[in-house]
């Protein structure tokens, strides 16, 4: 059975991902929550780009889930 959200990979591709592989995807919100984090970033110490800020925000939130 196929799924089409998680196709395949090609035949040439025989190895499976590793956890430290990188993965992209796009991720859409609005201008209003793009707006907080910003503020949240601005408000730090030092650059952080938007995306090390969001992948800190998720990293948090599974380890709160996971009750560490």
């Amino acid at each position: 059975m196929t799924n089409d959200r998680d196709p395949e990979p090609p035949a040439s591709s025989a190895r499976r991902p590793r956890d430290e592989d990188e993965m992209r995807f796009t991720l859409r919100g609005s201008f209003y929550l793009f707006s907080l984090i910003d503020q949240a970033r601005s408000r730090r110490p030092g650059k952080i780009s938007r995306n090390t800020w969001i992948l800190e925000a998720i990293t948090e939130r599974l380890k709160k889930e996971r009750g560490s």
